[in-house]
């Protein structure tokens, strides 16, 4: 077998400020993804305690059917 040296380019060193930045972002990136996570399995749960959700079906299908006419025409 033989051993293959791969070469990673170097890390950039990011400046106190810029790395408070950066993690502020990040950190703000996923508290919004969590977020949007816990909306969708609020929504999922409630809608599962609908009794009859049939607005849900003719509104998907007609925005379905909208965004395929006009992309054919």
């Amino acid at each position: 077998m033989t051993s293959i040296d791969l070469e990673f380019p170097p890390v950039p060193q990011l400046s106190p400020a810029d790395e408070i930045h950066v993690r502020q972002a990040l950190r703000r990136n996923r508290l919004l993804a969590t977020g949007l996570l816990t909306l969708m399995i609020v929504i999922a749960i409630a809608t599962r305690f609908v009794p009859s959700p049939g607005w849900l079906v003719p509104a998907g299908t007609r925005g379905g059917g909208g965004w395929n006419y006009w992309r054919a025409g």
